[in-house]
């Protein structure tokens, strides 16, 4: 009686394990920029909410649409505006990192989108945690106030 009731708790408690994990981090006006015609790179933001009690350090991101995926920042010095690239992502516990032009962000190079309407990307914590999120493809011009900064 009692081993059937421990195996009862351990698969409620395995069962809550994912929706528990998935709880603990969003993400939030998650956008691709519809790259120009003739460029196969762009841009991608979102806002990433760690709501643990820990800090997320995201290492990593993939996505089968694309090449390669690097996190950027830019940088604005009185002579130019440049992007540097960035190791990881951190979100410290209970606030967000937004994703934004004319700051940290996502770019994307060697884009095979053929037409992908809502395309996910997958982050990879420094734990080897995956984290999938759904992005919706704007064009620059349906960005409104998120293309000047």
């Amino acid at each position: 009686m009692h081993f059937r009731c421990f195996l009862r708790l351990l698969t409620l408690i395995t069962l809550a394990v994912p929706i528990v994990a998935n709880e603990r981090v969003s993400f939030d006006n998650a956008i691709v920029r519809q790259p120009l015609t003739t460029q196969d790179f762009t841009a991608a933001y979102v806002d990433i909410t760690n709501h643990g009690n820990t800090r997320l350090t995201i290492a990593s991101a993939e996505a089968p649409w694309t090449g390669t995926i690097e996190f950027h920042e830019t940088v604005i010095t009185p002579n130019r505006v440049r992007m540097r690239q960035l190791a990881r992502l951190v979100v410290e516990p209970k606030t967000t990192l937004h994703l934004a032009p004319g700051h940290a962000h996502i770019m994307l190079f060697r884009l095979k989108l053929n037409g992908t309407p809502d395309p996910t990307i997958t982050f990879v914590t420094t734990d080897g945690e995956r984290l999938p999120a759904s992005f919706e493809i704007k064009s620059i011009e349906a960005l409104g106030d998120l293309k000047v900064h």
